[in-house]
């Protein structure tokens, strides 16, 4: 189960499961008319991040802004649950309150599947919103906080998690609110298929990423050891840390001895061992030793 709404979404082969159930969405012949609720409450609930969604579906705790005219059949994906028809697609909202900036936002969902009071929470579709340009960081192991960021970055929420499930607490927003709050859009007003929705493919392959990845490491590894070699705040020329720097990226394959005695100009000088006091050198010997030219 997926918090306290009582529905878990699955998907099956390549078809989205909503509540239990398949969706098709078809154009109503008629404007669907507006639900009126019973005067109760502000109903309060969450917003939980949702991967196996293919749509927003807006629940007890949002209000609806206007009705787009078209609806949605769904029908079970077992034979022992009843089929639901005529579930209208509305643009809907709910307020949450920052606990940074102690601001009430009004969060703008478009083309969401509306079920309404029976559904306490509302559930979110992460593609949905990234299609339309908001970020989502959903990776719990990453050193970045949970969060849903407009692509201006003019507005972030972070989200909170309860086990796996990842959430913010949200609730239906007064008429004084929906008017003097500020509204945030999370999701585009054009019409969402999720069925033929498409993303960029990545920038490379899977082997590039890995390739990358393993030399980063490596080098990672390495610099532990020769005082952070890679940083740039280092001083590259300290002729204390030059040896290191220098052993360090030999086996990293970065800096590779290309020197070929053959097609030096410098003469290669000979190495003497002698048993005799060095006042019988001569200065023939000097002038091999040191490559110096008599003749010059």
């Amino acid at each position: 189960m997926v918090g306290n709404c009582g529905a878990h979404f699955v998907r099956s082969h390549s078809k989205s499961i909503i509540c239990h159930f398949m969706s098709t969405r078809r154009v109503s012949s008629a404007m669907v008319s507006a639900i009126k609720r019973e005067s109760a409450p502000i109903t309060a609930g969450r917003i939980e991040l949702d991967s196996h969604t293919d749509t927003v579906v807006a629940g007890a705790n949002c209000t609806i802004l206007e009705y787009t005219g078209k609806i949605c059949d769904v029908s079970p994906y077992r034979d022992d649950y009843d089929s639901v028809t005529n579930v209208p697609i509305v643009h809907a909202a709910t307020a949450w309150l920052s606990p940074y900036t102690g601001l009430t936002y009004i969060l703008i969902f478009h083309e969401a599947l509306w079920m309404g009071d029976p559904m306490k929470n509302s559930l979110i579709n992460h593609y949905q919103l990234r299609h339309f340009g908001t970020r989502v960081q959903d990776d719990p192991t990453s050193d970045r906080p949970l969060s849903n960021i407009t692509e201006d970055n003019s507005f972030s929420m972070e989200l909170m998690m309860d086990g796996t499930v990842k959430y913010a607490l949200t609730s239906i927003p007064s008429e004084h609110e929906l008017h003097n709050c500020p509204h945030v859009v999370l999701s585009s007003a054009h019409t969402w298929d999720p069925h033929k929705v498409s993303f960029p493919k990545a920038k490379r392959s899977l082997g590039e990423e890995v390739g990358s990845l393993r030399l980063v490491s490596t080098m990672n590894s390495v610099a532990k050891g020769s005082d952070a070699i890679l940083d740039h705040n280092d001083l590259l020329f300290s002729l204390d840390r030059m040896p290191r720097r220098i052993a360090t990226l030999s086996t990293l394959e970065l800096v590779k001895p290309s020197i070929d005695p053959g097609n030096s100009d410098v003469p290669i000088r000979n190495a003497f061992q002698s048993c005799t006091r060095h006042t019988d050198v001569t200065p023939e010997d000097l002038s091999e030793l040191w490559g110096i030219d008599r003749g010059a």
